[in-house]
């Protein structure tokens, strides 16, 4: 998701035109794969009254980049994304059940393109998948026993995508207050107007935001589903308040009610082990709220 803000999904590997130090091409589908599906006219189901749109999303490195209660940092977050599409060629001889299984156990010396794995920016970076097939004989670098060094990935190995890292990087709400301020994020209103380093907007994709108020523009109806399996469902609620009376920097402007978080509007579903017919197979089932 991070990818698609800055540049176009390309149809074919390819280096041509990159320079050292550039942004990667950016590949959704392989050459083998099936021909992509026509341009939906997306304006036109959005006006027709038998539709609905629904955006539902995970939120965890989906519009939430970071969790520092759990040790990662935005930082931390963009290399782990950017490792996870960073692709690598994996043995010949291991079959695609061997390189889903045993990926972990390889080190790679060279990127799915060819070019070799090492800490040198002056080389062009290959391009980044992020397609669900993967391609044939690689894995993605966050996949390999290299995994352990996902979180600074643009300063060791993955050094050649280092502008990539530092163009999402800058993309982020920057904080103007003191980071030793502490935010509250419970329901409560607050009628604060600046906003300390710890709130939530800092950590959330810019685009998510972008998206709500061009839906507003459109005067889309749509619902709205954000569901985690964390603890930051409050800080998404705060987040969400705060924008929809206008204390993004970015939409001083933007209003919207029916973004307005409560208490009311928030579920936590609890699970429990139980046990089918006395057979002895477990399953999970839903309790509780929600």
């Amino acid at each position: 998701q991070l990818f698609m803000i800055i540049s176009k999904a390309s149809m074919k590997i390819t280096n041509d035109g990159l320079r050292p130090g550039s942004i990667p091409d950016i590949i959704s589908q392989l050459p083998s794969q099936s021909t992509p599906s026509p341009p939906i006219d997306v304006e036109s189901i959005l006006s027709s009254s038998n539709s609905k749109l629904v955006l539902h999303f995970d939120i965890n490195e989906t519009i939430l980049i970071g969790d520092e209660a759990g040790g990662d940092s935005v930082e931390d977050c963009l290399n782990k994304i950017i490792a996870k599409s960073a692709f690598v060629q994996c043995p010949p001889t291991s079959s695609h059940e061997e390189r889903c299984m045993d990926t972990h156990r390889f080190q790679p010396s060279v990127w799915w393109d060819g070019s070799p794995v090492c800490d040198d920016q002056t080389l062009s970076p290959p391009p980044l998948y992020i397609g669900w097939q993967w391609p044939e004989h690689c894995c993605p670098y966050y996949r390999t026993a290299f995994k352990k060094n996902a979180k600074t990935f643009t300063e060791g190995h993955g050094t050649v995508y280092r502008p990539l890292y530092e163009s999402l990087r800058d993309s982020f709400l920057k904080p103007s207050t003191p980071p030793e301020e502490e935010y509250d994020n419970t329901i409560a209103e607050r009628d604060d107007s600046s906003l300390p380093s710890s709130h939530p907007f800092y950590r959330i994709m810019p685009s998510f935001f972008h998206t709500l108020v061009k839906l507003q523009e459109m005067n889309t109806d749509y619902t709205l589903v954000l569901r985690t399996f964390g603890t930051d469902l409050d800080d998404i609620a705060c987040a969400m308040r705060d924008f929809a009376n206008g204390k993004h920097p970015l939409y001083p402007s933007f209003r919207e009610p029916k973004l307005i978080l409560d208490e009311d509007n928030m579920y936590r579903g609890r699970y429990r082990i139980v046990n089918i017919d006395g057979d002895g197979d477990d399953s999970i089932n839903r309790s509780g709220n929600g």
